[in-house]
């Protein structure tokens, strides 16, 4: 198509209906796009502080809101409950839970509607 039309890249991309650009891109080099993926990102925690949250986070059993003060106290790193929690989201870390811990009713022991209580103001006059 290119050779046709006497190598015109204007005319060419008039036919195809594409941009000038796409054609180049076409004749010259890869026609796949370029990854838009940001090859750097300033504000992210270095593997090795993240690594050490999660291994505190596993040996504690703290979540981030503990976590957070935890580090602060023992080892005087002041990072973030929130980054901490992003950290924790995107490794999955587990929570831990208390095995046998008694809930706060006895279901079983429950009849329902044992207590009823209702509000006189909406009873009909």
């Amino acid at each position: 198509m290119f050779e046709n039309n006497k190598k015109n890249v204007s005319r060419t991309a008039k036919i195809l209906g594409v941009s000038r650009h796409t054609v180049r891109r076409a004749i010259y080099g890869p026609l796949e796009d370029k990854s838009r993926k940001p090859k750097t990102c300033p504000r992210k925690l270095f593997s090795e502080l993240e690594n050490f949250i999660i291994e505190e986070s596993k040996r504690t059993g703290f979540r981030y809101r503990r976590l957070s003060l935890y580090l602060f106290r023992k080892y005087g790193i002041k990072i973030s409950e929130n980054t901490i929690k992003s950290v924790l989201k995107r490794n999955a870390v587990p929570r831990k839970t208390k095995k046998g811990e008694r809930s706060l009713y006895d279901y079983e022991a429950l009849i329902p509607f044992s207590e009823f209580q209702l509000d006189t103001k909406h009873l009909a006059q």
